[in-house]
């Protein structure tokens, strides 16, 4: 039995058990037939004879007696001997003396100038200076070759078209006549051999000029459209204009305005790319015109000319009462004017910039603008929360932050949410396009 743990057998099915000796005189069930069990008492150790014995009083400590007889010299150690001295090695010639090496020299060398202590290269020769010249004509050479055989025009294609003409043309290059097969010497005729009848002689066929493509209809209805724009610009009266207008309108309502007399002088006309309504069957064709004003500033205008079926092209007239006459800008400038629509290139911005608009956290812009390039006039604002916002995040819609593009809105002045600080107010998008 170990000293931590008591072995002991169960009296109902004599299965060796094993218990720690914390548990000694413990009852419990045999874990093996569930009888109830005690485990013993356990054996009181034996004192060991390594266990150092406390000094009890009274006793008398032991004391070792002393020697009767002192050491003698041989039983004590011998002294270290000394080792004998390594074999002498054999002299080794030296063909220089070694000198000693001592710390003042790497303060010296340390001290020496570095150009001084660099050891001299040899200077190169002559084939590194060659092989990269050698490198460079090879190169040379085979670009020179590869553009003399392969170069559309160059003098390699040239040889070999003169070379291998076509097999159903053979044309002598002295006369430009065909050329004939040869005729049997009279040596070789005989007057059983029929003489070869003689070929007719052809005629040169020779290609005939090639005439430039004639431009297709849209260029010409293109050309068209800005020639109606140019005439338009130079007529110096309203009348003259009247029939070249869409939509049509009364004499009287467009006296006073940019087009009654002498228009701004037209310093460039740009073209962009039409657009086509097959729905309503015309063609768009937007220009952006840069005029001159009476101040010698520039105004950059989009104009658009529009040609139903058949008909002349018309040149829009709301767009430049708008942009042009002057319309937006009055609109913008008169705060409480009644609510109208306008044509202008509208960009939407995700933001409110200006400080001094209510609640400018809660809304987004439209910058209103003369053309797709800048010119700005004046700037719209709507409620993040209103149908203008969802109509921007819609994927499918046609409208994008920061994208400009052609519409007719209805503006409004916002004098209701704070009188002191009226906005202008974009209420509604008719149409992405300057109808009538």
């Amino acid at each position: 039995m170990s000293d931590d743990v008591i072995h002991f057998t169960c009296e109902s099915c004599q299965s060796r058990l094993t218990v720690p000796v914390a548990l000694a005189g413990v009852e419990g069930p045999c874990p093996r037939c569930s009888a109830t069990i005690k485990a013993p008492e356990a054996e009181p150790k034996a004192p060991s004879s390594d266990t150092p014995r406390r000094f009890q009083p009274g006793q008398k400590a032991k004391i070792p007696e002393p020697r009767s007889k002192p050491l003698q010299p041989d039983s004590l150690p011998s002294q270290p001997t000394i080792r004998p001295e390594p074999r002498a090695l054999p002299e080794r010639s030296s063909s220089r003396p070694v000198s000693p090496r001592h710390s003042t020299d790497d303060m010296a060398r340390r001290t020496q100038p570095v150009a001084e202590r660099r050891v001299s290269r040899q200077k190169p020769g002559l084939s590194r200076i060659l092989m990269p010249a050698l490198f460079l004509v090879a190169g040379g050479g085979l670009a020179y070759l590869l553009l003399y055989h392969f170069m559309p025009g160059g003098p390699g294609s040239a040889q070999r078209n003169a070379n291998h003409p076509p097999a159903d043309v053979k044309a002598d290059p002295g006369n430009g006549s065909a050329e004939k097969p040869p005729a049997p010497s009279s040596a070789e005729r005989t007057p059983d051999t029929p003489t070869p009848p003689q070929p007719a002689p052809t005629e040169t066929v020779r290609a005939a000029p090639v005439s430039p493509p004639t431009p297709p209809p849209n260029d010409s209805a293109a050309v068209a459209a800005e020639e109606a724009l140019e005439y338009f610009f130079r007529a110096t009266s309203l009348g003259a204009r009247l029939p070249m207008m869409e939509p049509a309108y009364q004499r009287e309502k467009l006296v006073g305005t940019v087009f009654d007399g002498p228009m701004p002088e037209a310093t460039s006309i740009a073209s962009a790319p039409p657009d086509r309504n097959d729905l309503e069957d015309y063609t768009n064709y937007p220009f952006r015109v840069t005029f001159r004003t009476a101040n010698e500033t520039t105004d950059d205008v989009l104009v658009v000319v529009r040609k139903r079926g058949d008909n002349p092209p018309r040149v829009l007239v709301d767009p430049l009462l708008d942009l042009l006459g002057g319309r937006l800008a009055k609109f913008a400038s008169e705060p409480g004017a009644e609510a109208s629509a306008f044509r202008a290139i509208i960009e939407p911005m995700p933001r409110c910039f200006e400080p001094d608009i209510p609640n400018p956290d809660r809304k987004f812009t439209y910058k209103l603008s003369s053309t797709d390039h800048g010119g700005e006039i004046a700037r719209a604002y709507a409620s993040l929360n209103s149908p203008l916002a969802e109509q921007l995040f819609t994927p499918d819609s046609q409208i994008r932050w920061g994208k400009r593009i052609r519409a007719t809105v209805v503006l409004s002045w916002n004098v209701e949410e704070n009188p002191d600080q009226p906005y202008i107010e974009l209420v509604e998008i008719k149409d992405l396009n300057w109808s009538p």
